[in-house]
């Protein structure tokens, strides 16, 4: 025989169980304590007893009413209610609405009292396993289990789920079984799986989506509920018109229906419909149905789980198969070293010329030198540190010499240690950084000879300027010797320019801290001579590190600039700072430059068509400072205005 099971509802101390402990109740009885009574209909859900009791009163309400409640969930149950102190009326009153036991807890016969209530729920129980109505109430639990277990089992979900419904429908009431499923957007409900008996077959083969306009009565009544009954069709009221005509149109009289939900989301319905005479769903029934569906939606989770794990398992595989770069994962064994392939992409298939089966066979010191100081190195921090990326030179299974950039991480891989290796094929970038550095020394190589070249040019013709210096010396009329002597200058100023801007690289001196204001002056006064109308207003200048030849040679250049092409009459020399930067200006009132000329000017340095070189010798001087040259000109003059950085 199997376990009696008797549930006490808030008992107060000493509790019933302890009480019972003292009396030795057999091991065949199973007492069960809930503190709360708002727990109760919970359990009863989850959980079968044999027995109720019940306190005559509990925290929201009396035993008796509380009695009547439980009563409608649970017919078959035995009840029986307790009080603290002798109450023969209310004993009269729990009789007489149909307790099958009423007795004091702290009377002197309460042992008694307590061990004939196990004998009444024993005998009750030993006649219910005789009862036709138990029995088949047995059979739907162990059937429940047996479909329970098919489920799990079933690799093919929707033909699981159909067979499901046609072996509970063989204990249950019913003329037919229907799985309703939103579709992706929500506005619909479809027919994904259903039973029914053969009548039925042809209707539901082609059974069409219903809008979800439609069942909208529906689905507000069971936002708080877990089960909707109608028991008859023509009973429901105005409200529920699209829901009555839609049950009416498919010759449904009664129906249940139960939410299917998958963490709290609402993803269909479970419907149990009958198309003959009405028929009542009992409590008993209510309850199995609701088990039921429990099962169909825990096994549409379980699907999409898997399904869920199934995809990301092969979109992964896709990742790692079709990846560019090679991914291995290599075992490190307990002494530290490279063990074997635990796992290769296909990327790593295709250098070696070996298939995965036959590289878990291989070591990977066929493939690495450990023995090389560089690649040991290398490897030693990986351990160390978890970590390192390094270059590593591989000849593939061509011959093909090829350079990949390695990325490995040190990992943790079904218990033990690991190396997550990620080469990248970086023979295209090794060989152009060559090509480039090839060209680079070339270039410079180039370069070299052209300055060299320039350099013995402006050599020789130095030498033959000096020797035409020498004869002019000679030549009587002064006039015209300081015009030789002059002509001969601007020959040799234009040469230094012209190296100058022809020389690359590094045009520079030794940089120190220069006062402008004393460099300006000094620059100021050695053309005064040249230009003595002209006015030159030197304003607070800053001091700055760079180089004081070479800026010496710009603001000469910019004076001179004005003195031979603006016909200006005043200069103003002053600055302004930022934070960051000091802005030197140079500003003129002479005839101003016009815009296409100011674009052509800063443009010459890099098309390398001059077209002023004293302008040039300031922007290629002013950017090798780091600093940067703008000009703004109107038919009222000109301003040069001269960045440079204040960390120079």
């Amino acid at each position: 025989m199997e376990k009696v099971k008797i549930l006490v509802i808030e008992s107060a101390y000493p509790s019933i169980k302890e009480v019972a402990s003292s009396l030795k109740i057999p091991e065949t009885t199973i007492i069960r304590e809930i503190s709360s009574s708002k727990q109760v209909f919970q359990l009863l859900e989850r959980e079968d007893f044999d027995a109720i009791i019940i306190p005559y009163q509990l925290s929201t309400t009396t035993g008796l009413r509380f009695y009547k409640k439980l009563k409608e969930l649970v017919p078959n149950y035995f009840f029986a209610l307790f009080t603290e102190k002798d109450h023969p009326t209310l004993a009269i009153e729990a009789m007489n609405i149909g307790l099958d036991f009423y007795f004091e807890k702290h009377s002197n016969n309460f042992s008694e009292q307590f061990k004939s209530f196990i004998n009444i729920v024993k005998k009750g129980k030993e006649n219910a396993e005789n009862n036709p109505i138990q029995q088949k109430r047995k059979n739907i639990q162990r059937a429940l289990v047996d479909i329970a277990i098919s489920l799990i089992k079933t690799s093919d979900m929707e033909r699981g789920i159909n067979t499901s419904f046609g072996d509970f429908a063989q204990y249950i009431t019913v003329d037919s079984i229907l799985l309703f499923r939103f579709i992706k957007d929500k506005t619909a409900i479809k027919l994904t799986n259903y039973w029914c008996v053969d009548s039925l077959k042809e209707k539901f083969r082609k059974f069409p989506s219903i809008p979800k306009e439609d069942i909208l009565w529906l689905m507000n009544n069971l936002v708080e509920k877990d089960i909707l009954k109608i028991e008859n069709v023509n009973d429901l009221s105005s409200n529920a018109r699209q829901t009555k005509e839609l049950l009416k149109a498919h010759n449904i009289k009664s129906t249940l229906v139960l939410p299917i939900k998958i963490r709290e989301e609402l993803i269909g319905y479970l419907v149990f419909a009958n198309i003959g005479d009405q028929y009542l769903w009992l409590k008993e029934s209510i309850k199995i149905l609701r088990t039921f569906a429990r099962m169909i939606a825990s096994t549409i989770e379980n699907v999409q789980k898997h399904q869920a794990i199934k995809e990301k398992r092969e979109g992964l595989s896709l990742l790692f198969n079709k990846a560019t770069d090679a991914i291995v994962l290599v075992d490190i064994t307990e002494e530290g070293e490279l063990g074997g392939f635990l796992e290769v992409n296909q990327k790593v298939c295709e250098l070696t010329g070996k298939t995965k089966e036959e590289l878990f066979t291989i070591s990977p010191k066929k493939f690495v030198n450990l023995s090389n100081k560089e690649i040991s190195s290398h490897f030693q921090k990986l351990i160390q540190e978890k970590k390192s990326l390094f270059e590593f030179e591989l000849v593939d299974s061509k011959g093909k010499e090829l350079f990949f950039e390695i990325n490995a991480h040190k990992v943790s891989f079904r218990g033990r240690m690991a190396v997550l290796a990620i080469a990248r094929d970086i023979t295209k970038r090794r060989k152009s950084e060559q090509m480039l550095y090839r060209y680079q020394q070339q270039i410079k190589k180039e370069r070299d000879e052209l300055e060299s070249f320039a350099s013995t040019i402006a050599h020789d013709i130095r030498g033959k300027l000096q020797v035409i210096s020498l004869y002019s010396s000679q030549i009587k009329p002064k006039r015209t010797r300081n015009k030789i002597e002059k002509q001969i200058k601007e020959i040799a100023n234009f040469l230094n320019n012209l190296l100058l801007l022809a020389k690359t690289g590094k045009i520079l001196g030794k940089f120190e801290k220069i006062k402008l204001n004393q460099l300006v002056q000094k620059v100021a006064k050695k053309l005064k001579p040249v230009a003595p109308e002209l006015q030159i207003n030197i304003n607070d200048l800053p001091t700055i590190r760079g180089d004081p030849v070479k800026l010496t040679q710009v603001f000469e250049n910019l004076i001179n600039n004005v003195i031979q092409h603006t016909s200006a009459t005043k200069v103003d020399i002053f600055s302004k700072e930022t934070r960051n930067d000091y802005f030197i200006y140079v500003r003129d009132n002479g005839e101003g430059i016009s815009k296409l000329q100011q674009l052509k000017i800063l443009q010459s340095l890099s098309s390398k068509k001059y077209t002023s070189f004293g302008l040039l010798i300031v922007l290629k001087i002013i950017h090798a400072h780091q600093g940067n040259v703008t000009i703004e000109s109107s038919n009222e003059g000109t301003t040069i205005m001269i960045q440079l950085p204040k960390k120079g």
